[in-house]
């Protein structure tokens, strides 16, 4: 395993030195410049580092890459010392930060999706895409609060439904509680595809480490209406009267009992 200090080499023209980590793997060294220099008050006779916000300054530097070291799992044993600091200059840089744009991402996934549950995502999207006002948006940016403020954008946004006709405003009627649950399961759905697919638990890489459905909960979708005919209406249908018409050519005789079967249906049949 690498481990890692910090330390000063060579004082400059300026009588400053300039902090550098020491790295050492597989018992040999090599440094990287930070961006933090000391001055002879800062060290001690033996030019050991002695001011505590000096160190305070490279601890979240050490940390960073020990933290790294640790995601390459099993790999790091056979990386040389210096592809290991090629690599690791990278990542304090930030050159190795994980982007996915989570719309695009999306689209190809509903792309194999059957032509319902792809509706389902597509319309999903353009809900989002009106929440977030751009064609874009990285997963790192979906956290709890992202969450919530989508949730409050769909229950207040008027249903998008008709858009197309020309409709007063106050004929608009806001979305029901289903699309709210609908819109971020699928949203969960994604995000969830995206951890399993960049993710590799075994080898420590993670690349998506946010868990932002950990600390939010998806609203249950209201409960259907009721809408089945009761035995009693049943019951009326059998009792009704009937009244036989024959058909032309035929001579079959058929029961008529539309308008009055209509008649008892609830009102939601």
């Amino acid at each position: 395993m690498a481990t890692f200090k910090a330390e000063i080499q060579n004082k400059r023209s300026d009588g400053t030195y300039n902090v550098r980590i020491r790295v050492t793997h597989n018992r040999v060294i090599r440094r990287l410049s930070t961006n933090i220099y000391v001055t002879g008050d800062d060290l001690t006779r033996n030019l050991k580092i002695k001011n505590q916000s000096v160190l305070d300054q490279c601890e979240p530097l050490l940390k960073k890459c020990r933290d790294y070291c640790n995601t390459l799992g099993f790999e790091i044993n056979n990386m040389s010392i210096d592809d290991l600091v090629d690599k690791l200059k990278s990542h304090l840089e930030g050159g190795d930060v994980f982007h996915l744009d989570f719309i695009k991402y999306t689209k190809q996934k509903a792309a194999s999706m059957n032509p319902g549950t792809a509706s389902t995502y597509t319309i999903m999207l353009s809900a989002l895409q009106r929440f977030i006002k751009r064609d874009h948006l990285d997963i790192t940016e979906i956290t709890t609060a992202f969450l919530r403020d989508f949730e409050k954008f769909i229950e207040a946004e008027p249903s998008q439904q008709g858009s197309n006709r020309k409709t007063e405003k106050k004929d608009i009627k806001p979305k029901s509680g289903r699309a709210v649950s609908a819109y971020l399961a699928c949203v969960r759905a994604i995000h969830n595809k995206a951890k399993a697919e960049f993710n590799d638990e075994d080898r420590g890489l993670i690349r998506i480490p946010y868990s932002p459905f950990k600390n939010y909960k998806i609203k249950p979708q209201p409960k259907t209406r009721k809408r089945a005919v009761t035995v009693e209406v049943l019951q009326k249908i059998i009792n009704l009267p009937t009244k036989k018409k024959k058909s032309a050519g035929s001579g079959r005789v058929i029961i008529w009992r539309r308008t009055v079967l209509y008649s008892l249906l609830p009102w939601w049949v």
